[in-house]
């Protein structure tokens, strides 16, 4: 290592070696021999001189670096405040981090750290507030669509318990959303409490906030409607938001809900109010029309035109705000005109036949349409158009036990000669292995089995779903009629007085 530097500076920083004794101050030059402990000392020497200047430290101190020679800390000006060596370093409190946060975009935590609210400072209408050291505020969607599914899961299964406390634990997160409440009545009702089921569809109704409904503007590219290829969900994206419409009242799913509750209670005129409300609540809500049209036309004998001006409405509805069209309509539209016209009126047949295929367009996996269609193709004779509708819908939804009842029912009725008992025993096992709790399969099996002549195994069939449902009264009718026939009377009263 090597380095020049004036006459001055040189002569200050070797005053002190053996070497700089002898050496000529115009040429100075350091072998890189000497040890890193002479740099060190010289480095020492010229910052402990009192009559070295500023300059001279400092040229010193870059010359020593150069050298790649350690060298002691400098020291500190006079009058600086010398740190303490036994301080802690500094840590971020993450806790009080995440307190501040919360409060400025209106978030909180629990234990594990996961976000649990979406209310904002930033939002004076959604203002954080704090309530004896509780704080108040709405739950994330998210957690609730999480509870939501589980309890629907359970329900499904038949847990009730375990459903009951998912719907309880979302109406604690949030109070003001419907599906829990509507979930709990749904328990109630299957328990036959009724009028606890009423009462939770109006607290939710009195509690729940007011929703929206999204409209949709043209498509952008009308070529991508020409496109077969394209799925229903894809079809329906393209189609950008324009803006929400919020409801004109309170929760229409609950105002429908406790409408098909009062309507099974016998109070027909509060049904019809309720859905009504609904109605005006959101124009666009498919389920209160249809709710309304089949209540007028098989409840309040209105005529089969009542019920298609409820239905064109809600068509008309869903076309002005841009949605897609709904199969639940179409389908229930198409199951009125062909039982007010029948199998005998081709004209009702046709325009059924028309409406279940826009329901098929709408929704190409609408089992309902499917199972509609090919009961009516197999009253009105045509079977393998009836088999091609099951089949279809046996591709993707293999457990549907109604479908597969149906299907087997059809198979039956085809000329003698036709039948084949094999096949239709194999539909009805298959039903009630999808779904050992259906009393309807058991149901149409007995009957089958009884007129093959087995009629102890239909007994058995006949007494295995009233087990599985006590509640259902079309099999409780037919053990009742088939000891009437092939029994004694007294059997059949003590039948009817047990379904009764």
């Amino acid at each position: 290592k090597s380095f020049s530097a004036n006459n001055q500076i040189e002569s200050d920083i070797f005053v002190n070696t053996p070497e700089s004794r002898h050496a000529d101050p115009q040429n100075v030059t350091v072998d890189s021999s000497p040890s890193e402990a002479k740099a060190a000392d010289a480095s020492n020497t010229i910052s402990n001189k009192p009559n070295v200047g500023k300059e001279i430290a400092d040229a010193a101190f870059n010359a020593a670096i150069n050298a790649g020679v350690p060298l002691p800390p400098r020291p500190a000006p006079s009058g600086a405040q010398q740190p303490a060596t036994n301080v802690k370093p500094q840590t971020v409190d993450r806790q009080l981090t995440r307190m501040v946060e919360d409060r400025i975009y209106g978030y909180s935590r629990d234990p594990t750290g996961s976000l649990q609210y979406q209310t904002s400072l930033q939002d004076p209408s959604r203002a954080i507030q704090f309530r004896e050291g509780v704080r108040l505020g709405k739950a994330l969607t998210i957690n609730i669509d999480r509870l939501v599914h589980f309890a629907k899961k359970d329900l499904s299964h038949g847990r009730l318990e375990e459903a009951q406390e998912y719907y309880t634990k979302a109406i604690e997160l949030d109070p003001t959303d419907g599906r829990a409440y509507l979930g709990l009545s749904r328990i109630a009702q299957r328990r036959g409490d009724l009028e606890y089921a009423r009462k939770l569809l109006k607290e939710g109704i009195a509690k729940c906030t007011v929703g929206f409904v999204e409209v949709k503007g043209p498509r952008r590219n009308e070529s991508l409607k020409k496109k077969n290829s394209m799925s229903d969900d894809e079809d329906d994206d393209d189609l950008p938001t324009l803006g929400t419409i919020p409801d004109n009242g309170p929760n229409p799913f609950l105002l429908q809900a406790l409408g098909t509750l009062e309507q099974r209670s016998g109070n027909l005129s509060g049904a019809e109010e309720l859905y009504l409300a609904a109605v005006r609540s959101r124009p666009s809500h498919a389920a209160a029309w249809v709710s309304l049209g089949q209540l007028r036309t098989k409840e309040l004998r209105q005529g089969v035109n009542a019920g298609r001006a409820c239905y064109q409405s809600a068509e008309r509805e869903l076309r002005r705000i841009g949605a897609k069209p709904n199969a639940f309509i179409y389908t229930a539209w198409a199951s009125m005109e062909y039982k007010k016209g029948g199998d005998s009126d081709s004209k009702a047949v046709r325009r059924a036949r028309e409406l279940y295929q826009l329901a098929l367009e709408a929704d190409p996996r609408c089992s309902v349409a499917y199972l509609q269609l090919g009961v009516m193709e197999s009253d009105c004779g045509n079977y393998d158009r009836a088999k091609e509708c099951f089949e279809k819908v046996l591709k993707f939804d293999q457990r549907n036990s109604r479908v597969l009842q149906a299907y087997a029912i059809m198979e039956s009725r085809r000329p003698r000669e036709d039948v084949d008992s094999r096949r239709v025993l194999d539909l009805f096992e298959r039903a009630l292995k999808a779904n050992p709790r259906d009393a309807g399969v058991y149901q149409a099996y007995a009957l089958y089995v009884a007129e093959l002549g087995d009629i102890d195994s239909a007994r058995n069939l006949l007494k295995r779903g009233t087990e599985v449902d006590k509640r259902h009264a079309p099999v409780w009718q037919a053990w009742g009629v088939l000891e009437t026939r092939y029994s004694t009377a007294k059997n059949a009263r003590d039948v009817f007085q047990q379904g009764i």
